[in-house]
């Protein structure tokens, strides 16, 4: 998440837990199925969750040089698409040649339909199937366009602030660009989600430009002013909720893009507002689970996209809880947190071997380079 502006020995532990209840409601918000519940919730969650992301990723953006942050941003965030869609055309092949579970073969099948599917909708990053202008490809890349779609933010808001230092100036160019997302949105996508970084915009913002006082522990915090902000912001993720669905993947707030989102500002810094005070008084249970999911965020999006395409761990239990005569709705709720532990395992591990890989490649290069270049390598 780019958060190497911290040391690791001097991680914020209520970010860390923002980023890990943003990633727990994502997970979350897919595999929960409205036809059993209702919208309501999946609206709810949807309302706040990537915005939430955002605002934690604005308040740890570091300012740095233009080619560095490319160059770091394609590692910490380009690199686990990457990963995702190689994961996603293994495990689809995978599924064509196993008999052992039949409805593993069936749900990737209907998922996916093929690796030139795959391809094509890892090059134009299909989130979904939202083009005017072109046949549909189904939804083989899902969750993972998110990766995407933040990089995007990361180099716009760094041409942004490239372009202009002055305060109103920069607000008025992320509003411009949020407008034009959102009224290019509501008709058709375009490919690389460009849209949805433009919609993506105002959260990471919003935690850029409030960063000095969630990382300032000194400064005093009015009582008053903190109740204020956390019922404003329960208010408007409410109102938000009742009216609509935000989706950012297609850059369409159907309760209205203004409501949208203030609603995704407002009750985002209501929730970290609440996780800090209960991370200080120590009252928060699952802290220290959400905190490691905070820090595996992208990872675990990567494991939890696979869930829902190409290795459909969580849609297969449930296809056996439900033919095995329990109810639908009690099935559902089994299966979520399978599918939090799933997705947290996966990134665990998939972690711990990228970190395993890169420290081999390392290595090699390194002596690569003392051996033929002539000099040693740092």
């Amino acid at each position: 998440m780019l958060d190497d502006a911290i040391p690791h020995a001097k991680r914020i532990v209520y970010l860390d837990v923002g980023r890990g209840l943003a990633m727990l409601m994502v997970v979350i918000g897919h595999i929960f199925q409205p036809q059993l519940f209702g919208q309501e919730f999946r609206y709810a969650l949807f309302a706040v969750h990537l915005p939430l992301f955002l605002l934690v990723s604005g308040i740890l953006y570091k300012e740095r040089p233009f080619l560095s942050l490319l160059k770091k941003s394609f590692l910490k965030i380009l690199i686990p698409y990457i990963v995702g869609v190689l994961l996603i055309l293994i495990f689809y092949v995978v599924s064509q040649h196993q008999d052992f579970l039949i409805s593993w073969k069936n749900i990737s099948l209907s998922k996916i339909g093929s690796i030139s599917k795959i391809l094509v909708s890892a090059f134009i990053v299909n989130g979904g199937d939202y083009y005017l202008f072109a046949p549909k490809l189904n939804i083989v890349i899902g969750a993972i366009w998110y990766l995407v779609g933040y990089f995007e933010v990361l180099v716009l808001f760094k041409c942004i602030l490239l372009i202009t230092k002055k305060l109103y100036l920069q607000v008025g160019i992320i509003s411009l660009l949020t407008l034009i997302g959102y009224m290019i949105g509501s008709h058709t996508a375009l490919p690389l989600q460009i849209l949805s970084s433009f919609v993506m915009l105002p959260f990471f913002a919003s935690g850029y430009y409030s960063k000095n006082y969630w990382l300032n522990r000194n400064s005093l915090e009015n009582k008053q002013v903190m109740f204020f902000i956390i019922l404003l912001g329960i208010i408007l993720w409410y109102l938000s909720a009742s009216n609509g669905i935000l989706l950012l993947v297609s850059a369409q707030a159907t309760q209205g893009p203004v409501l949208a989102t203030l609603s995704g500002i407002f009750s985002s810094i209501a929730l970290l507002l609440v996780i800090r005070i209960l991370v200080d008084k120590n009252l928060l249970i699952g802290k220290q689970f959400l905190s490691k999911l905070g820090q595996l965020s992208l990872y675990v999006l990567v494991v939890h996209n696979l869930d829902l395409t190409s290795l459909p761990v969580t849609w297969i239990i449930m296809d056996h809880l439900n033919r095995s005569g329990i109810n639908p709705q009690i099935s559902n709720i089994v299966v979520m947190p399978i599918s939090v532990l799933f997705a947290f395992t996966g990134a665990y591990l998939l972690n711990k071997l990228l970190s395993i890989l890169q420290t081999n490649v390392t290595k090699i290069y390194k002596c690569y380079c003392n051996k033929y270049i002539g000099k040693s390598y740092k």
